[in-house]
């Protein structure tokens, strides 16, 4: 079965320059027991699975998925998949993942994200 995935390179300079690599998916598109051999598969660090926003709301679902693992919140995906919405042209305010809730804006071509410290991983 063929998917539709669409490759960002998030955090790049102001010239569109480097960046990490992210794989987006529309939810809709791939059944949820998928999600992980997709991502394993794709070999991103990171591949998102986006639910759109219903008409008229703004606030849209993420799943984050590692080639291993399903994680409960990551940056670099939910900025990229917070920009990959609004270049679709949903912008949103919310984006739900599995951690919580993350408050989104946008400036220009410039997307951000705000999320709580604790949801961080932990190194050691």
């Amino acid at each position: 079965m063929a998917i539709d995935v669409t490759v960002l390179r998030v955090f790049t300079d102001q010239d569109g320059r480097f960046g990490n690599p992210l794989g987006v998916v529309d939810a809709a598109t791939v059944n949820p027991g998928d999600r992980q051999r997709i991502a394993t598969e794709l070999g991103y660090s990171e591949t998102v699975f986006v639910s759109l926003p219903a008409e008229g709301k703004h606030s849209a679902q993420a799943h984050i998925h590692t080639p291993t693992v399903e994680l409960p919140f990551a940056g670099h995906p939910t900025v990229g998949a917070s920009w990959w919405l609004k270049d679709r042209g949903t912008p949103i305010k919310t984006l739900q993942v599995p951690a919580g809730l993350v408050q989104v804006s946008y400036d220009g071509d410039l997307t951000a994200v705000s999320a709580r410290a604790e949801w961080a991983p932990s190194f050691s």
